[in-house]
């Protein structure tokens, strides 16, 4: 949000020539950062703030010039960067240095802000908020994933604003309350099972409508007919255990593959079938017809022209073809960055990985000791320490 000029990155607000940054805030010309606030022309930073001109840094704080968390003369600095960037060989390499060196330092439990009670990643200014991802503004709410100044609800992802008492809903929001089981609902109230509603009050079962009332399956009824007639319906999924809970799998317009479900809880074809969750067997994608391969590409973006915008190219992960926008290779060439080699979803799905897992896990501060709750794993190779144990030692 707020951002311009900025490719490839998840979950930023008021970036400037950015890129795969995963949570970058208020940065400008930052290369791979994470959990990074205002930073100018920095490549390879994680856990940083306020730092200039750095290059594969963990945990600074108003630095400048320094490489590797090292002080360098300005002239040795800028000629080490010039000699990486640019260059795809160079820069993973620089990459795979940087994944190594940053396990030496600790890491904070979360990424919270300003949140009481709560738990889960990325949580801001929030309060009672449990087990929440990427939740800005909201008290009281559990279960919810990419939501901003939602109260009182649970299970939601997507959308909120200003709402409350919402319940098993994607985009659901806009001053709505009272939403059970909504798909696009906004500025609505006491709208139940419904699709893409604006505007409404007192409907069950509809979609596309706009400023209605009292409507079950787009059909208008009375005041008293509606109420007999919600309730018999509420009965009937009562009966059958359904009453509260989203709309059933089967009936999702897409495969789980082709959904963010699949990248934030990957399941395999037989496990999501299982779960009655369709498959996407034919993905809408192409093999095979590139006409530069991966190694065929300039390794420095400073040797590749226009001419490439005509290629096209095979990822070197999945083998998907893709091809270059005129704007990314602009940047590409404004930022010295080298043409990558990985399809859109590859370097996404890279990123996801970067964020971590949408799980909490109960685990010990690597220094106090004192039991956290963290989405890093007990078993992966992160130090991680308490909020109180972090701040003293990075602050």
């Amino acid at each position: 949000m707020q951002s311009r000029d900025t490719f490839d990155c998840y979950y930023g607000l008021g970036d400037e020539r950015s890129y795969e940054g995963v949570n970058v805030q208020k940065c400008n010309g930052v290369i791979f950062g994470q959990n990074t606030f205002e930073c100018l022309d920095c490549w390879f930073l994680l856990g940083c703030s306020g730092c200039t001109n750095c290059f594969g840094c963990v945990n600074l704080r108003n630095k400048s010039h320094y490489w590797f968390n090292e002080p360098l003369p300005k002239e040795e600095w800028l000629k080490r960067a010039n000699e990486v960037c640019g260059s795809y060989k160079k820069m993973q390499e620089a990459l795979e240095q940087f994944k190594e060196f940053s396990l030496k330092f600790p890491r904070r439990q979360n990424n919270n802000l300003k949140s009481v009670n709560s738990s889960g990643e990325y949580v801001f200014e929030s309060k009672n908020a449990q087990k929440c991802f990427e939740a800005t503004n909201c008290e009281d709410v559990k279960y919810i994933f990419s939501q901003k100044y939602n109260k009182d609800s649970y299970d939601q992802i997507g959308h909120g604003r200003y709402s409350e008492l919402l319940l098993e809903g994607v985009g659901v929001g806009a001053n709505s309350s009272r939403i059970i089981a909504g798909w696009c609902v906004e500025n609505s109230r006491e709208v139940e099972y419904s699709f893409a509603t604006r505007s409404c009050a007192y409907c069950f079962g509809c979609d596309g409508v706009k400023n209605a009332e009292y409507c079950i399956l787009n059909k208008k009824y009375s005041e008293s007919e509606y109420k007999k007639l919600r309730e018999k319906i509420i009965s009937e999924l009562k009966n059958k255990n359904l009453y509260g809970l989203f709309i059933p799998p089967k009936l999702a317009f897409f495969g789980y593959n082709e959904t963010v479900g699949q990248d934030n809880l990957p399941l395999s074809k037989e496990q999501a079938l299982v779960m009655d969750f369709k498959w996407q067997d034919e993905l809408q994608l192409t093999r095979g017809k590139e006409t530069l391969k991966p190694q065929e590409i300039s390794d420095n973006i400073k040797d590749a022209d226009n001419s490439i915008l005509k290629e096209i190219f095979a990822c070197e992960t999945c083998g998907r073809n893709y091809k270059l926008t005129q704007n990314e290779f602009d940047f590409y060439k404004k930022m010295v960055l080298p043409i990558p080699r990985k399809c859109f979803f590859c370097r996404h799905g890279d990123r996801v990985k970067r964020r971590g897992p949408m799980e909490t896990y109960d685990r010990n501060c690597d220094k106090c000791k004192k039991p956290i709750k963290t989405s890093y794993s007990p078993d992966g190779p992160e130090i991680v320490y308490c909020e109180q144990c972090y701040n003293a030692e990075v602050s």
